[in-house]
Formats: structure tokens, C-alpha cells, sequence
């Protein structure tokens, strides 16, 4: 006969009502088209320090602090964060400055022009065959190359080494951090990431399902509105 820890049940029992709506749950959105300049989900270069500080889900945090601390991404990082940027609403004239910025801290801007610039047009459906290239979402991140020496693209919560993923939950109790290293070691990334996103976001809508890094941008950024207006957020259908 074998017997089943009662608090692993119990555990089992908790989690499978979201294991049955991530399986359910699809984003109609892809994200591969950004906002019209001046309107009021477009993002400057200027706002993506706080943005990340407070709205981006790990796997873009850990690229921005790559990108600031090196000042330069490998192409898997710079694909997966600069179709990040792109979906949360930066225009492509603004994200040519904003990455010249950060790479001229190394390199010359006739460099730059001449290695990335292209690759950036690219993305946006400016250049080759101006295909408007849509930011990856979890599953294709989470099953993706993992980040090698140097890299930080890929999900922290799939990727990391247990002291590193700890070492990356900040702003969350110890409490919180046990519970979000436990779902990663037994594989439940996006349950994970949907723990992290709760753990630093109290009182959010507990219906909030992750499946797309721009997903989980875009409940944020709803969190802090309706906060500022002091009222009750509620989850995206």
C-alpha cells in the first residue's frame, strides 16, 4: 500500500485548480504591434529604469540588469528583451536610442549602427521581409536554449540554480521565497512566476493567470493605476 504525504496532497489539491486554468487559459494578444506615439501606453527609454524596478516579471529584470551591467546582451537576450520593449509599447526610433545608449558605453555609434541597429529595424517589420516580429511568450521561452555563460535571457524560474534564483527574488519574504523555490524544483514554472507576481504585488487579483512576460507587464502596470486610484484590480479575461 503507499501512502501519500498529507501535506503533498494538500499541496496537489491547492494547485490544481491553476494547473487547469493555465492548461485552459490562451492570450489573444501577441503583442507584436506597438502603440501609437503619444498615446498613453507608449514607453520612452527614460521610464524603463522604473518600469523595471516595478512592473517587468523576472526573466526581463534579469535582462535589464544584464543589459545595464555589461552594457550589451547577447542575440538571444536581445531578442527576447528588445520584442519585450517593443510589445510594452516602445517605437522603434526610441528603442535605436535607447540601445545605442546602453551599447556606446563600449563601443563606437558607427559600430553600433553598422552590427545592431539593422537587427532592431528588423524586429519591427523595417527591414528583409518586414515580418512585425511578436515577443515570445512563456512556453516558448521556458522550452527554449538555455542561457549559457555571459547570457541572461531564458526563465529564471526554469533555468536558474536554486541560490541563484534565490539570490534574484527580491522584495519577497522568506516565507514567499520557499514556497516560489519549491514550485520551480518540481517544474511548476509559471505557477512560480504567478507566486513571484503576487509576493510583490499584495492585495493583486488572485485570478491572474502568467503566460506571456508582456501578460504579466500589462496586470502590473493595471495594479499600480487602480492602486493609485484606490480601487480594487481585477484580472484580464
Amino acid at each position: 500500500m503507499r501512502l501519500v504525504n498529507s501535506g503533498k496532497r494538500n499541496k496537489d489539491d491547492r494547485l490544481a485548480p491553476v494547473l487547469s486554468n493555465l492548461a485552459k487559459h490562451h492570450i489573444d494578444a501577441d503583442y507584436s504591434s506597438t502603440p501609437v506615439p503619444g498615446s498613453e501606453n507608449a514607453i520612452r527609454p527614460d521610464m524603463i529604469d522604473g518600469l523595471a524596478a516595478t512592473s517587468m516579471p523576472l526573466c526581463m529584470r534579469s535582462l535589464h540588469k544584464g543589459l545595464k551591467l555589461n552594457h550589451h546582451l547577447k542575440f538571444a537576450g536581445r531578442q527576447q528583451y528588445g520584442l519585450f520593449l517593443k510589445g510594452i509599447g516602445l517605437q522603434l526610433d526610441d528603442a535605436i536610442a535607447y540601445w545605442k545608449q546602453e551599447f556606446c558605453k563600449k563601443m563606437s555609434v558607427d559600430d553600433f549602427n553598422k552590427k545592431y541597429a539593422y537587427n532592431i529595424r528588423h524586429n519591427y517589420g523595417k527591414e528583409g521581409k518586414r515580418k512585425d516580429y511578436a515577443p515570445s511568450n512563456c512556453m516558448r521561452i521556458i522550452t527554449g536554449d538555455p542561457p549559457k555563460n555571459g547570457e541572461y535571457h531564458g526563465c529564471p524560474f526554469r533555468h536558474y540554480e536554486q541560490e541563484h534564483l534565490r539570490k534574484a527574488l527580491q522584495r519577497v519574504s522568506e516565507g514567499d521565497k520557499h514556497e516560489i523555490l519549491s514550485l520551480a524544483e518540481n517544474h511548476h514554472y509559471q505557477i512560480a512566476c504567478k507566486k513571484y507576481f503576487e509576493a510583490t504585488h499584495p492585495g493583486s487579483d488572485p485570478d491572474v493567470l502568467i503566460n506571456h512576460p508582456n501578460g504579466y507587464f500589462e496586470e502590473s502596470r493595471k495594479y499600480y493605476v487602480a492602486k493609485e486610484k484606490g480601487v480594487t484590480v481585477t484580472a484580464a479575461n
